[in-house]
This record gives C-alpha cells, structure tokens and sequence, in this order.
C-alpha cells in the first residue's frame, strides 16, 4: 500500500529535492524510469547525468524547450552519455509544458516525486520548492494502477501531439535550436528569457502551436488592461502624462488574413499594414482616438507632406517584435492617422489609425498558422521609446 511523505526544500541543508532524486534514482533494477520537467539547465543536468547512464535502454525523459530556460549545455551534458531526452515544444508562450515528474520502479516497488521542483540547480537545491513523495508497492492493485496512469497520460501526450513532441537525436544541430528560439544559450551574458533570432525569411523553423484540451475560464481583466480602459481619451493632439512601463495598452481580436497581410487569392494585393481597431471589446476604447492620443501620442506626428494627404499625420515607432515566443528584435515602424472628423468613416466611429509592417515583417507575420492569433501591444521598455508588439495564441 502506498505511503506519502512531504518534502518542503529549504528548511534544511539535508532535506532537497537532489537528494530525494538521487534515492528515486538508485532504486534497485529499475526497470523504468520517467522524468518530466518544464526546465532543464547544465548544473540540473550534471547533477543526474551520472545515475541516469545506467539506465539509458530504461529511462524516458520529457523536457519542456521554448520557454527561456531549458539550454543547449545541458543537452549536451546528456548527449555525451547517449541520453537523448523528448522535447516538448508548444510553440507558443501563452502556455508552456510545466510538469515537474520523477517516477522509477522495478518488479514489485516503484517511488513517484511530484510538486513544483525542475531539473535545474535551483529546483533541486536552491529554491524554496515542495513535492508529495509517493512510495507504491506494487502487488496492491490499487498502486499498480496509480501509476500505470502516470505512465500512460505521459504516453498518450506523446503521441497525441507528434508534430510538437519529439525525441532528440544526433541530427538535431543545437545551435539552430539556439537561434531558432528553442535552447537558450547559457554562456551569453546577459542572457534573455526570449532567444533572438535573425530575422531573413525562410531561415525562421515554424511549428504549429498546440492545441490542448482545457477548461474555458471566465474572462479576467488584468491589472494592465484595467489601467489601460480607464486612460481617459484625450481629443487634443497633447501629451499625456507618460504610460507605465510594459503596460499592456491594447489587445486585438483574432487576426485575419487582412491583418497579416495574407493575400486571400493570387489577384489580392497585400495592403502592407493594419487597422489599430477596438480588438478586445472589454477594452472600452474609443479606436478613432485612441491610438494617436493616447498610446503613441508622445510620437512625433507629422503631417504627410503632399498637400492632397495633409490630413493623414505620420510617425514612426521603435517595437521589439515577437512572434510566438521568439524574439525578432527592435524594427521602426510607420504609423498614420486620418486627422479629419468629418468623413462618413469617422461618423462610423472607425479606425483611423494604422500600422504599416514594412519590409521586414511582412514576411513574419503572413503566414496561416498566425491565424487567429492575438496581437498585443505592451508600453515601452523602462527607459526607453521601444514598445513590444507579441503575436501569440490567445
């Protein structure tokens, strides 16, 4: 019959999750071994490299990549011993793979650690992190059963989601991994949550992002777009006093073909920009003015200079641009606005403002898997005039 213990890491020098691996590890004649973990890094790596090759033919280890942490060095750790672990790859930062799982078990006996601790220095010494500590005994049925479930979940995620679940080999070439946003980089300094990758097209790895079964929750607001809905919309060309830092400023609805300058048939011509619309509807935004008064109005807005299009101001915006999860850098941006109030669109309370993607994001963003995304725009990085643009599942 089982038995259940708690493990709370840093009320002691000798009770972490290292060394409660460390046991789950030596176990006599595994016969299988499971390891899932959202994030992996060298010094985690190093601290289970040694007793995972013993167990290589045994042993089924799952890593969360794409979300900032999980690196190259520790795959390469792993990789001298000829342990290849299963990526998950969500693709997306909306979500990511954020299991924390160590399961062993012979014959008759079987340890099971679950909680809140990652293969990383920091989840098996560092931090203050807790795990249920489950012994099974595995002539009880019950126990049997517990964890063949645990098993099998794992395996139907597998292969449920082939295209964004896969198992490193040889042929992987990590570096490209680095660029493409996937490993970070552990030796460059500073390192950044998001990879940066170049950006020329056809060089940027694509996969869909995954589709899992979850429950739908109610919509909650949160602190940045309550702050942003209660801006008040100024209907002058003066600045406001200025937006708080990584504020979210406005959400859009699901992204169209019109949007990502997607050409719907071969004789559709591609407008090369985008309506700033109301988007989200919770937002309560008044999209004629709200752009130019109130999120760019510290722009440098100028009238176009031919006299027939004086009417239409324009200025250009610095936006780090990223695009599910991978960071594509800093791009200038034009944007314009209709100024006049008297035409049948402004009376239709229409946008009057645009984002026009220049040459080097239009081959980003006009591809179908970016369908119904959710494009989002973020205040300026503390100082600095550098705005973020996410394009990412909602």
């Amino acid at each position: 019959m089982a038995s259940v213990d708690f493990l709370l890491q840093g009320l002691n020098a000798t009770e972490d999750h290292y060394a409660a691996v460390e046991q789950l590890l030596c176990l006599p004649n595994i016969s299988y071994c499971l390891i899932g973990t959202a994030f992996m890094n060298a010094a985690g790596a190093e601290m289970v490299v040694d007793n995972l090759s013993g167990i290589v033919p045994n042993l089924q280890l799952v890593v969360g990549v794409r979300n900032g942490v999980t690196s190259k060095r520790s795959i390469e750790i792993l990789r001298a011993h000829d342990i290849y672990p299963i990526c998950v790859d969500t693709a997306t930062q909306a979500f990511i793979f954020h299991s924390k799982v160590y399961l062993a078990h012979n014959q008759t006996n079987a340890t099971m650690i679950i909680g809140s601790a990652n293969l990383t220095a920091g989840g098996f010494v560092k931090n203050i992190e807790s795990s249920a500590i489950i012994n099974l005994d595995l002539l009880n049925q019950e126990d049997l059963v517990l964890m063949q479930k645990v098993i099998n979940d794992f395996t139907l995620l597998i292969n449920q989601y082939p295209q964004n679940i896969y198992q490193l080999n040889e042929a992987f070439d990590l570096d490209e991994m680095v660029h493409q946003g996937i490993l970070v980089d552990e030796t460059s300094s500073p390192r950044r949550a998001y990879a940066h990758a170049q950006v020329v097209q056809g060089q940027i790895e694509r996969r869909p992002a995954m589709h899992i079964n979850t429950r739908r929750m109610a919509s909650v607001q949160r602190a940045g777009v309550q702050n942003m809905v209660n801006i008040p919309v100024p209907f002058t060309n003066v600045a406001i006093a200025p937006i708080v830092n990584n504020q979210l400023l406005w959400k859009s609805g699901p992204l169209t073909r019109r949007d990502l300058n997607i050409p719907i048939g071969a004789n559709t011509h591609a407008t090369g920009s985008m309506l700033l619309k109301v988007g989200d509807p919770s937002q309560h935004i008044d999209q004629r003015h709200y752009f130019r008064d109130v999120v760019f109005a510290n722009a440098q807005w100028l009238p176009d200079l031919n006299p027939q299009y004086r009417h239409i101001e324009r200025c250009f915006v610095r936006f780090r641009i990223i695009i599910r999860g991978i960071d594509y850098g800093i791009h200038e941006l034009k944007l314009s606005h209709n100024t006049r109030t008297d035409t049948e669109t402004y009376r239709q309370n229409n946008s009057m403002t645009q984002i026009h993607w220049g040459e080097h994001i239009k081959p980003l963003i006009a591809h179908d898997e970016l369908l119904d995304d959710i494009l989002c725009i973020y205040g300026p990085d503390e100082g600095t005039d550098v705005y973020t643009l996410t394009f990412d599942i909602e």
